[in-house]
């Protein structure tokens, strides 16, 4: 019987996902290169990068800047994502409008919709929202926001206002979690479906194209609250937070230490949702720029499973327990001359050192969740968070290509019809209606040198449409 026999997961390449009972949902047990996948011309499309508003303000403390950077939204390189998501707005009461949570949000914006000045196919979105959201004391306002038609209705004007106010292209509500347990109440799960279903009706009577996302749990205990195969048809994809899968609250469930983002777990999240119903074409799998750190009881019992006494030292720029940056993950190993083990069961690494135990992503694991989205035919994957990488060694992974980091002095300057433009990046004119006659146009910034310009011709199909003013690629 489907959800209570060893049945269900049996192997049957002629199910098929989302039906309610899913076949062949074993882990898949082989990955190929995912260079080799992109060199076969498959890859994600979509890249949903979150970037975290304070990231600007933050410090390091006895270590390099370097080590995790401030990064303003300037910094990003718009050549990498499909998607940058300012993170994260919060919901005033009463009135039920976006609202700013850093002194310079607005600046920092405006920073983050030029950069669609450089690539015009890269979107923007607002998330409101996030963990701390749904803490005291305003931990209840997603619960009130949804809860009548005549909230929801006021927040969906809003939301429809402010986007086109300040430039986005989406939204991306992060409310976690609706239910009694996180502050809220047991009519949150029906009330967020309402709230989609209406958004989206708004959005359609509007004749705007708004992206609409939420993000989802990878633990069961959260998304049952969740009507997810309704909310899917309502919004364009799922966020699904496939990362903080353990940490250090892990200590009331004496599972003793465990990576956050061990494959096994990921695919079972993943299978969580198609087996629920949800296509698999709705779900972006989530991939963490940091680790998840812990203090061992036994500094001579190192290994997954062994007991743990509570979260990691803090890092010296992220400043928080049980939490390290990529960056500075890198800089412990850097530092302290210290050898990363693999884990091939679990697909991630850890580094330990004295009582430290640390379960992170590195460009080699990373690789591998982007071999296991093309592999499920996945739209793509999102980021938390870009501000976290070290040297774009991490997002290299993600798109399969080398990148460099992006500065303001290393830019090409605009130069007549070409755009300031990243460096190890190329700048298109498309051949579209203000170029219509024209081929594409393409030039390399190797940082800060222009390269030469190339010229391509459109298409056979592009040409024909070229006769009538509208070439495009």
């Amino acid at each position: 019987m489907c959800l209570s026999s060893d049945e269900f997961c049996t192997e049957n390449p002629g199910g098929a996902p989302g039906t309610g009972c899913q076949s062949n949902c074993q882990l898949l047990s082989s990955f190929d290169s995912v260079k080799g996948a992109l060199d076969q011309g498959g890859g994600a499309r979509n890249i949903i990068g979150y970037y975290s508003n304070w990231a600007s303000t933050r410090t390091c403390d006895g270590v390099p800047s370097n080590v995790v950077p401030a990064v303003r939204p300037r910094d990003l390189d718009p050549f990498a994502y499909s998607h940058l998501v300012y993170s994260f707005a919060a919901i005033s009461r009463g009135d039920w409008r976006l609202t700013e949570t850093q002194d310079n949000d607005r600046e920092q914006i405006q920073e983050l919709q030029a950069l669609k000045q450089q690539n015009p196919n890269l979107k923007t979105m607002w998330a409101v929202g996030g963990w701390a959201f749904n803490d005291p004391p305003t931990q209840d306002i997603f619960s009130l926001v949804a809860s009548t038609p005549g909230n929801r209705a006021t927040f969906i004007s809003n939301v429809l206002r402010q986007l086109a106010d300040y430039g986005f292209d989406g939204l991306d509500i992060d409310w976690e979690y609706p239910g009694v347990e996180r502050g809220g109440t047991e009519a949150d799960g029906e009330n967020f479906l309402s709230l989609l279903k209406e958004m989206r009706a708004a959005i359609n009577a509007s004749g705007r194209r708004l992206v609409i996302t939420f993000t989802a749990p990878a633990s069961f205990w959260y998304l049952q609250q969740f009507k997810i195969i309704d909310m899917s048809n309502y919004a364009d994809w799922i966020n699904l937070m496939t990362y903080d899968i353990h940490g250090s609250w892990d200590i009331k469930f004496n599972t003793g230490v465990l990576p956050h983002t061990a494959i096994p777990e990921v695919n079972a999240a993943v299978d969580m949702l198609v087996k629920a119903g949800v296509k698999l074409s709705k779900i972006n799998l989530g991939i963490g720029f940091y680790g998840r750190s812990f203090t061992l009881v036994d500094p001579s019992c190192n290994v997954a499973g062994c007991p743990l006494s509570g979260g990691g030292i803090p890092g010296p720029c992220t400043k928080g327990e049980g939490f390290l940056a990529y960056g500075e993950i890198d800089y412990l190993i850097q530092s302290r001359d210290l050898t990363p083990t693999y884990n091939a069961t679990s697909q991630t690494m850890t580094l330990t050192y004295g009582d430290q135990w640390i379960g992170y992503e590195d460009p080699y694991t990373i690789a591998q969740k982007l071999d296991y989205v093309l592999k499920r035919s996945m739209p793509g994957v999102l980021i938390w968070a870009v501000d976290l990488d070290k040297n774009a060694n991490l997002l290299s992974a993600v798109v399969g290509k080398s990148l460099i980091p992006v500065t303001n002095q290393n830019d090409c300057p605009a130069d007549g019809v070409w755009p300031r433009t990243p460096p190890a990046t190329t700048a298109t004119l498309p051949c579209d209606a203000s170029n219509p006659n024209g081929p594409k146009r393409e030039r390399r910034c190797g940082g800060p040198t222009w390269g030469a310009p190339t010229e391509t011709l459109c298409g056979l199909d592009s040409m024909m449409l070229a006769a009538f003013g509208h070439c495009s690629l």
